[in-house]
């Protein structure tokens, strides 16, 4: 993501997002400039595109705070969208083209189990994940896990190199409290 800023004008450039350029186009002056492949808005309404890009990415063009997860989500059911890619935590996930098209994953997307496809009828083309299909989408940021989304989904957070951060933390609490039960004895 990036912003830049000329002759009184900003330009936007993300990735794409449907719920981006709704919110986007909500700023007096917003136009899209095909040239370049991005959003112009008067620089004045930088700060508003900017709250637009934490609620719909998770992030801004500055400098990123905080850190990045890897997740497993499992689609509960069968999710669809008519003429558009499905995208969660501000990441375009699945893309599809046409009926038959066929559906694949975007980047940093795995398909780990179940599938992905295309579907509908030529005008009205549905971009599709099946019922039990497992998605691995890596480089979340983790404020992105907050952003609602429209989808009957199950997130699992994947542990890196097997260490399981919560139990570590709950596991570090116990001997605190521990350490200080020594602390106040041997006094």
């Amino acid at each position: 993501m990036k912003i830049t800023v000329k002759e009184g004008k900003a330009y936007v450039s993300t990735p794409y997002n449907k719920d981006f350029v709704a919110k986007i186009k909500q700023i007096g002056g917003a136009k899209w400039n095909a040239e370049n492949r991005c959003w112009m808005i008067p620089e004045s309404e930088i700060d508003t595109a900017r709250k637009y890009m934490q609620e719909v990415y998770g992030e801004t063009d500055l400098p990123a705070e905080g850190e990045r997860v890897t997740v497993d989500v499992t689609f509960l059911q069968t999710e669809w969208e008519t003429c558009e890619s499905i995208s969660l935590f501000g990441k375009t996930v699945v893309r599809a083209w046409g009926r038959d098209s066929g559906a694949k994953v975007c980047e940093d997307v795995t398909l780990v189990d179940g599938r992905i496809g295309s579907g509908g009828s030529v005008k009205n083309w549905r971009t599709t994940i099946y019922e039990g299909a497992v998605l691995r989408i890596r480089n979340i940021p983790r404020a992105a896990l907050q952003i609602e989304n429209p989808y009957h989904i199950k997130v699992e957070e994947v542990q890196k190199d097997g260490i399981d951060r919560e139990a570590l933390m709950i596991e570090r609490e116990k001997l605190m409290a521990r350490l200080a039960e020594i602390e106040a004895l041997l006094k």
